[in-house]
């Protein structure tokens, strides 16, 4: 199976990684995986640094020769000596440091192939750098109150919750249950059948299917058009550190990826002039484990309000959650984390 899911992979005996060097084998689940990785890193920084202390000492070494070899030069030109014999100890100086420079340049290949036998066992990630706007919001300001909501299409009793200051809420519950359509109608995209939803600060919505962007048009042209505050060589390289170089960002956003496309969309609802909390509905379906550890990493030090929808348990656990709304048969239920 082919599976970014890390709960699933803890399940596994043997992983292989497909990268563009190649396919790494790695024996045992995920924890094992992660601990041959940073073992293998650790061996090539180990390695690295011996070589760095190494050529260091031998500078130091080759250094000292040459003086001691510039110092018995200039004693043997002073000495009352045949010139057979000065020619001797200026050949015997010179064939010390010769053979120095020889143990130097072994052992200093020795480090190269150890460097590089190490580093070829390691596979280093293209690093992933999420720059989220502030987006506070104070303790105690009403965020979403929901008062005897019903929503469409789902058989609900009347629902009553309100989200107060930055809460970061985990929307939780099996397919089908209204997770996606209870988000829809915060938003305003749908319609309850009775009751009242009131929303209080800006949204921004990002729902799997990235709905609300217009994929004829690229990452540049959806900022443009929400007015961005970033000034486009700073836009450029925050897309850049998302892996979105200036091959893409002019692209129509149906050309890219799916994991393009959803750090482009995560990008346009995020850098808009208006800071926003947040409405993620499954962010990370199309990602790959790398791009979802630093997004997760990214809102985990999100400081506004938030409510995710996801079935990656290892993605919300490390999202700081403050509470969990659950859908369960007996109804819909409200915890602290």
């Amino acid at each position: 199976m082919a599976t970014h899911d890390r709960e699933l992979l803890a399940m596994m005996s043997r992983i292989l990684e497909l990268t563009l060097t190649g396919l790494r084998n790695y024996g045992g689940n995920y924890d094992d995986y992660q601990r041959q990785r940073q073992a293998a890193q650790a061996a090539l920084e180990h390695a690295t640094t011996e070589r760095r202390r190494t050529r260091m000492r031998l500078q130091k070494e080759h250094d000292a020769s040459q003086r001691r070899s510039a110092q018995t030069l200039r004693t043997v030109d002073s000495l009352n000596i045949a010139s057979f014999e000065r020619v001797q100890y200026k050949a015997a100086a010179k064939a010390r440091l010769g053979t120095l420079r020889k143990q130097h340049r072994e052992q200093n290949g020795v480090l190269n192939a150890a460097v590089c036998e190490m580093r070829g066992r390691v596979e280093e990630d293209s690093p992933i750098l999420f720059t989220l706007p502030g987006s506070h919001v104070a303790p105690n300001k009403p965020v979403l109150v929901l008062d005897d909501l019903v929503l469409p299409h789902i058989a609900n009793a009347p629902f009553n919750w309100r989200m107060d200051g930055p809460m970061r809420v985990a929307l939780r519950g099996p397919n089908g249950c209204g997770k996606s359509t209870m988000l829809k109608v915060i938003m305003g995209d749908g319609t309850p059948v009775s009751g009242d939803c009131c929303v209080s600060v800006t949204t921004a919505y990002l729902d799997q299917h990235l709905s609300r962007l217009d994929l004829s048009l690229s990452v540049l042209a959806h900022l443009n058009t929400d007015d961005t505050p970033l000034e486009e060589g700073v836009l450029r390289t925050r897309l850049a550190q998302l892996q979105l170089d200036a091959n893409k960002v002019g692209l129509p956003l149906a050309a890219l990826s799916g994991g393009e496309r959803l750090k482009a969309a995560l990008a346009c609802v995020l850098w808009r002039c208006d800071a926003a909390q947040l409405l993620l509905d499954e962010p990370t379906n199309h990602l790959d484990l790398t791009s979802t550890q630093a997004i997760e990493a990214a809102l985990s030090t999100f400081p506004g309000a938030m409510i995710v929808v996801s079935h990656d348990e290892a993605f919300l656990s490390g999202l700081r959650l403050t509470h969990s709304l659950e859908w369960r048969e007996t109804g819909r239920q409200c915890q602290h984390e």
